[in-house]
């Protein structure tokens, strides 16, 4: 029996607008509590949402360990008119289909059907190896029958050390029409992450 690989670890450098999630704390809140703090002493103008952002942060590590996510981020900074531009950030392992005629680049290309615009694939060199960057945006439903709302999203797939495997960094803000400023954070995050298989 061949055992396949799984991605053991990830690490991003979580700093300036962006909050790590603490997925492995056995008191999600408390070290939450911390990390906001520290979030508050570099963005001092978003005071008012400590509590907030706290409350934020416990509910991705709600969201995130069921689904197997090795690492995630919070992101929130005050825009240039004084909006509030948030998004979040996570890292998962996932199966990997390349397309036979092109690879997992042309795999990615292939529009979902929730995707309200055709996908802006290319290639990336990062420090943790090459990728695969995917940038769209999606219709995403709240609740059944319920209309839904259109998110930015961005994805990083970086293969893994077996043809069926990738790391995946997926990342989405519904703050749309502000999304290159989340876009260009994500950017530079991505550019900090080192994986383990």
């Amino acid at each position: 029996m061949t055992t396949r690989p799984s991605l053991a670890t990830a690490r991003l450098r979580f700093d300036g607008p962006w909050m790590a999630v603490p997925l492995d704390a056995d008191d999600p809140r408390a070290v939450a509590q911390r990390e906001v703090a520290a979030f508050l002493g570099r963005c001092p103008e978003l005071a008012p949402l400590g509590g907030r952002l706290v409350d934020e942060l416990c509910l991705c590590v709600d969201e995130c360990r069921p689904r197997g996510v090795i690492a995630a981020g919070f992101f929130s900074q005050v825009g240039d008119q004084g909006d509030l531009l948030e998004g979040w950030l996570e890292v998962r392992q996932a199966d990997r289909q390349d397309s036979p005629e092109g690879g997992l680049a042309a795999s990615l290309s292939s529009l979902a059907p929730d995707d309200t615009r055709p996908r802006e694939v290319g290639e990336a060199a990062l420090r943790a190896g090459e990728a695969v960057r995917v940038r769209g945006s999606r219709d995403v439903q709240s609740d059944a029958g319920a209309h839904g709302y259109v998110v930015e999203y961005l994805e990083y797939w970086l293969p893994g050390p077996t043809a069926d495997r990738a790391a995946v960094v997926a990342t989405m803000t519904p703050s749309v029409a502000r999304s290159d400023r989340f876009v260009a954070a994500v950017d530079a995050l991505v550019a900090t992450l080192t994986l383990e298989w």
